[in-house]
């Protein structure tokens, strides 16, 4: 992947994995970095991936690549918006439609994802948990009837309620590696 020269590393095996995002973060701020970029072992970006993404740090604080469920409906993992339910739970829209712009979205998942430095320095830590409780909102219930919201989306909504914007790189596609082969888009 084409990088500046000047990128520093920071591998991190803690788990679970929202402290694996934590702990990555305090570094991040105790070193003065301008940007985070988050890429999941999972996730493989394009060669031209993080300069698709800078190109839009003017517009948007944290911006993503786009990339799918490795499992399920495999779907895109970015999410347009969400809407409060009657009993007063988000429920997250999945993206639908794309067609290689770059567009402002409330949540997207962190496995290649762009964050800048101030909104780092805004958030109150925690800034990633992953929950399995009914009051902060999922896509689907589960099968305990409890809902869910990984640490992304946790993210996503702290940083959209701080007044952050979001988009989505939806030319910048990365293959996600899981059970099958590798997932990306259908043709």
């Amino acid at each position: 992947m084409d990088k500046p020269s000047n990128t520093v590393y920071y591998p991190c095996d803690q788990k679970p994995l929202h402290a694996a995002r934590n702990h990555i973060c305090r570094i991040f701020d105790i070193r003065q970095d301008d940007y985070l970029l988050f890429i999941d072992t999972d996730v493989i970006p394009q060669v031209d991936g993080l300069t698709k993404l800078l190109s839009h740090t003017g517009e948007f604080d944290i911006i993503s690549g786009l990339y799918f469920e490795k499992h399920g409906c495999y779907g895109p993992v970015a999410y347009p918006d969400y809407t409060t339910g009657e009993d007063g739970h988000p429920i997250w829209h999945r993206l639908t439609k794309w067609d290689g712009a770059t567009i402002p979205v409330k949540g997207v998942g962190m496995g290649f994802c762009l964050i800048r430095r101030k909104v780092i320095k805004k958030l109150e830590p925690p800034y990633f948990h992953w929950q399995l409780d009914p009051t902060e909102g999922a896509i689907l219930p589960n099968e305990s009837g409890y809902l869910n919201i990984g640490e992304d989306l946790y993210f996503c909504k702290k940083a959209i309620g701080a007044g952050f914007k979001i988009g989505l790189n939806t030319s910048c596609i990365c293959a996600h590696v899981g059970d099958t082969p590798v997932v990306g888009p259908k043709s």
